[in-house]
């Protein structure tokens, strides 16, 4: 294999990952990863960190388990990573049973009797309930922190750059900085999260019909030891807790499309938002829900067909883009790696 010159453009985890799994493949291979920001900090910085191995197509059930056997191998050879395991519960209704067994992997009979030992929650009359064991919470933006400067030292890492425009050749692709520097690269790997259809990206992902949509999802107050991580499916609602900063996080699905990503006006909760929530909290969140003030707003970038794209962009088929995962960046960010990986070396 001869030895390739590869940018990466995006340091969250879609982009780190992919750093790494380059380098797994060719340890010889020349890597510039560069971040608009600091690496970690733009919407894995807002991450739910959630793992389960769920998913609506068969593509993305297998990219949930190829991604929780690579963090777990990531965790024995590392155990300071800030990846935590958890047993999550999943509920719904006993009419959506046979949809729910099909789309979550792996789960287990939860008797009957142990639901009354659900303190914290409230679960519905007629739903039916799961174990769901190999699940995981992470620190998304520590994650992507600590796994860059593990790899420091065996690429280059620009942060605080932007790109300013991208020209294909033939056989490569330069690259200009708004620092000044000009690279040219065999292959450049475009992850740029929430920001896909932005700036110089957008000529290149319009064909790939992404929208940008908020993601909200609320901090819940209460010791972490009072209810139980649980997911239902159906909904798209979960719950987990952050022990790591001392809360819960109680997840749903916004449904405002099509914002950008760079209108800090967009990054607060509103009172729109907390009324949609709350439909959601009284129904599932129980004394957990009672009070609740604040959370977390930002952005992500959904396909057309709810699985993340990977797919050579451009016309050299020297640009590659990866993301689009729906929401599932932190969850999918592996499988989107290695695909990345692939079609880079191709």
């Amino acid at each position: 294999m001869s030895q390739k010159r590869i940018a990466v453009v995006g340091g969250g985890i879609v982009g780190c990952m992919t750093a790494h799994r380059l380098l797994e493949v060719d340890p010889t291979c020349q890597i510039t990863l560069i971040d608009k920001s600091l690496v970690g900090s733009g919407a894995s910085r807002f991450s739910a960190g959630v793992h389960f191995p769920v998913g609506r197509s068969s593509r993305v059930r297998k990219m949930s388990i190829e991604s929780a056997d690579y963090y777990s191998r990531l965790v024995w050879r590392d155990n300071e990573l800030p990846i935590y395991p958890v047993d999550f519960l999943v509920a719904a209704a006993s009419k959506d049973a046979l949809e729910v067994t099909q789309r979550c992997i792996g789960l287990e009979d939860y008797p009957a009797a142990k639901r009354m030992d659900i303190k914290g929650l409230s679960i519905p009359e007629g739903f039916d309930v799961w174990r769901m064991p190999g699940c995981q919470v992470a620190n998304v933006s520590a994650l992507v922190q600590m796994l860059a400067q593990r790899i420091r030292n065996r690429i280059t890492i620009l942060e605080s750059v932007s790109v300013d425009s991208l020209k294909e050749g033939r056989d490569s692709v330069q690259i200009e900085l708004s620092s000044g520097v000009n690279l040219q690269v065999d292959r450049a790997v475009l992850c740029p999260g929430p920001w896909a259809n932005d700036g110089v990206f957008r000529s290149y992902t319009d064909a790939l019909s992404i929208r940008t949509k908020k993601v909200v999802a609320l901090h819940l107050d209460g010791s972490v030891d009072i209810a139980v991580p649980i997911l239902f499916p159906i909904d798209d609602v979960f719950i987990v807790p952050f022990a790591y900063r001392g809360h819960w996080l109680f997840s749903y699905t916004c449904e405002d499309w099509d914002v950008c990503p760079e209108d800090d006006r967009g990054c607060v909760l509103t009172t729109a938002e907390m009324a949609e929530a709350r439909h959601w909290l009284d129904r599932y969140a129980g004394p957990l829900g009672r009070d609740v003030r604040a959370g977390r707003v930002f952005y992500d970038a959904y396909s057309p067909n709810g699985e993340p794209i990977v797919a050579p962009v451009g016309a050299s088929g020297n640009l590659i883009f990866a993301g689009a995962a729906n929401g599932s960046g932190y969850r999918l960010a592996p499988a989107i790696a290695i695909e990345a990986a692939r079609a880079a070396f191709n």
